[in-house]
């Protein structure tokens, strides 16, 4: 059993992000766990910056990329983008603000674990 709390979240992440606002985080990533798994994992309990979830390994390691990715886009709003040209040659580039690869590969074999699914792809 894991215990998924704000505290331990900035911690292990290394963020500056209030813990009510991780609290509210862990929360969101637990519905989105709920709706792509099909599982029922409850909300944190207690009062904020206290707030507790105990979860299995498994639900952990789909909650945690999630609420990484979710971080994420909370620092990196939007995408940017330039475009020069010189006469007739022109370049353009873009950044987009997708999610993190690794956290997005993690939650997705997380997810299909708790779907008991298996990893290898058809």
């Amino acid at each position: 059993m894991t215990v998924i709390t704000g505290l331990l979240i900035q911690s292990e992440f290394n963020t500056t992000v209030a813990v009510g606002d991780l609290e509210v985080i862990i929360d969101s990533a637990i519905d989105t766990v709920n709706s792509d798994a099909g599982t029922s994992i409850g909300y944190m309990t207690g009062v904020t910056p206290t707030k507790t979830i105990t979860v299995t390994g498994d639900q952990a390691a789909a909650i945690k990329p999630l609420i990484a990715m979710k971080i994420v886009s909370r620092s990196i709003e939007g995408a940017s983008s330039s475009n020069i040209t010189m006469g007739g040659v022109s370049s353009s580039s873009s950044t987009s603000s997708g999610m993190n690869d690794v956290n997005a590969e993690l939650y997705e074999k997380a997810i299909n674990r708790l779907r008991g699914r298996s990893f290898e792809r058809v």
